[in-house]
């Protein structure tokens, strides 16, 4: 289905004008996404070199988080604040960008927009050179597609009902509902401590949001839920799609701590499984679900969600003991 936005960003590094160059800091920007934030490849469609040249990294595939079913996204390899984008660069993104529609993986209205015109925080991405050039471009759509919601953190009752509702001061963007149900729950864990009270938890939850939206850009936390000591099950994007490589097809919910320190708690067990009970009902996931931890799903060597939970979750019924790792 060709998609309506092309979403404009830079990765601020150096600029590169070799392809031995490009190549080595499009590997190092993979590598980041894999081994950091436990993606299956890097979370750009296309990066482009200051040689003209463009690196593929999902290709045409979706990339933009909460907007993963309408856009595409390039990204210009440098720093834009500090750098002047190289006529090459520039001619190449638009030579890519006119491709796409011309191969039917953009529709025919499709519009250009920064990253700064979607994300919930002041970002300043691309940088302000690329930016104002990118204002002189026709298809550049200068209206923001931004819409900010409070996120709030719920906990699941026995009774499987949502016991109540607090704000813990976090954002999240919406744009559409994905109603496809969800085929695996993907568990990992936080690699911080344990939190046992709704404030330290909430500032864990607000803190990993910070970290997902100014450093990498995107446009909410990039789990479905986390789950603290006490049992509290914190909202996400909610029952939105997640783990990279199996977007359409997994929920992530991740508990609070460092299971290869720690042991995982009842409470924060009980409540994981209710909630996944709880997706089924609503009919958020398939009737024939399976869970798997994120080591199961991952291409890269990652012990998430820790030896601890993991031996664990190896008794859960639902449980998948056979791997699923699409690399590619």
């Amino acid at each position: 289905i060709p998609v309506k936005h092309v979403i404009i960003s830079d990765v601020e590094t150096e600029l590169c004008d070799t392809l031995e160059s490009c190549s080595e800091l499009v590997k190092n920007i993979q590598d980041i996404h894999m081994s950091r934030l436990n993606f299956f490849i890097t979370a750009y469609n296309f990066l482009v070199g200051a040689d003209g040249r463009v690196y593929e990294g999902i290709g045409w595939r979706r990339h933009s988080k909460l907007l993963n079913s309408e856009s595409i996204s390039v990204a210009l390899i440098g720093d834009f604040n500090k750098y002047q984008p190289t006529y090459a660069m520039v001619n190449a993104t638009l030579e890519l960008i006119h491709c796409g529609q011309k191969l039917k993986y953009l529709s025919d209205d499709y519009d250009i927009l920064g990253l700064r015109d979607m994300g919930c925080l002041k970002m300043k991405r691309p940088g302000n050179n690329l930016y104002n050039l990118m204002k002189t471009w026709k298809r550049y759509n200068p209206k923001p597609i931004v819409r900010i919601f409070s996120t709030q953190v719920y906990y699941v009752t026995s009774k499987r009902q949502k016991a109540g509702f607090e704000n813990f001061g976090a954002l999240l963007c919406l744009n559409r509902v994905d109603t496809n149900k969800g085929k695996h729950v993907i568990i990992s864990h936080a690699e911080t401590e344990l939190c046992y009270t709704l404030e330290s938890c909430s500032k864990l939850v607000k803190n990993i949001q910070d970290i997902h939206m100014s450093r990498f850009n995107f446009f909410v936390i990039a789990y479905n839920f986390l789950v603290g000591a006490d049992g509290r099950v914190y909202e996400g994007i909610g029952w939105r799609r997640h783990t990279k490589g199996l977007n359409s097809e997994s929920i992530s919910v991740v508990l609070i701590g460092d299971f290869n320190k720690h042991q995982p708690t009842n409470a924060m067990v009980n409540a994981t499984l209710e909630l996944i009970h709880c997706g089924q009902k609503l009919k958020y996931l398939t009737d024939d679900y399976d869970i798997l931890a994120l080591r199961d799903t991952s291409c890269l060597a990652t012990e998430s969600p820790g030896n601890n939970l993991y031996n664990l979750m190896k008794t859960w019924k639902r449980y998948n003991p056979k791997p699923i790792k699409k690399c590619k």
